[in-house]
């Protein structure tokens, strides 16, 4: 089966900019089909879900996806999660 792990909790200070990492298994980060494109989105409390638009990496030897958070701000807090897209 599919399968995407990332880290349970991170707490990141104003003005700092983490990578967040996202390990998949079950299909390779560096297929070209979008049906098995990797993303991100991001839950704020009392807030819709949203997609994120900060750049994000594939690293195909481990099969992982990174997101670069840029310097983050108390607006940016949120919980964070690597989805899979859905076939088109």
């Amino acid at each position: 089966g599919l399968e995407l792990s990332q880290p349970s909790v991170m707490v990141v200070k104003p003005g700092e900019s983490p990578s967040f990492t996202c390990k998949v298994s079950g299909y390779s980060v560096s297929d070209s089909s979008i049906s098995f494109a990797t993303g991100w989105v991001r839950k704020p409390a009392r807030k819709a879900m949203e997609w994120i638009s900060n750049i994000w990496d594939d690293d195909a030897s481990s099969n992982s996806v990174s997101l670069q958070g840029q310097s983050l701000q108390p607006e940016d807090t949120a919980v964070y999660y690597c989805v899979r897209n859905p076939p088109q």
